[in-house]
């Protein structure tokens, strides 16, 4: 009888463990995409190119809604390329916590969805544009779109 409850006891201790990694792991993902947006490196680019996008969003020829979201952000935070950045950046943010959070109402697993979504976020942070544009924006809407997808086959 003692033995059944020191495995049940093990047992606790190894999910508690495996729980305290994921959530050290999302943490630090987390705070590591975050400050990549702020006091990351970022290439040579014509970030004020896509500000002047922004302002002028009517007369774009592709993207328009991308950079009405822009201007949208702009007038309310005012105009500066930190704001495009933490944009795009929220953007691609978005893209990805869409599915995750089906995932999660799927399966209820939540350890398993912080998971994905850490992995997802490392995998973004590593691809992504650094600066505010027509690709980075889509990406929150082609979330939503896969997430509809899977939703309809499934």
């Amino acid at each position: 009888m003692g033995m059944i409850g020191f495995e049940a006891e093990a047992d606790i201790r190894k999910k508690r463990i495996t729980a305290a990694g994921v959530w050290s792991l999302f943490t630090i993902t987390f705070v590591w995409y975050w400050s990549g947006c702020f006091i990351g490196y970022t290439h040579i680019q014509d970030e004020s190119y896509m500000a002047l996008c922004c302002r002028d969003y009517r007369e774009q020829p592709m993207a328009m809604l991308t950079f009405f979201i822009g201007w949208i952000g702009t007038q309310i935070f005012g105009d500066h390329v930190i704001v495009l950045r933490f944009i795009a950046s929220a953007s691609m943010l978005g893209g990805v916590m869409i599915p995750c959070w089906y995932f999660y109402r799927q399966t209820g697993n939540r350890l398993w969805m912080f998971f994905l979504l850490s992995v997802c976020i490392v995998t973004i942070r590593c691809t992504r544009h650094e600066f505010f544009s027509w690709d980075t924006v889509p990406t929150a809407f082609a979330g939503w779109m896969v997430t509809i997808l899977i939703s309809y086959v499934r």
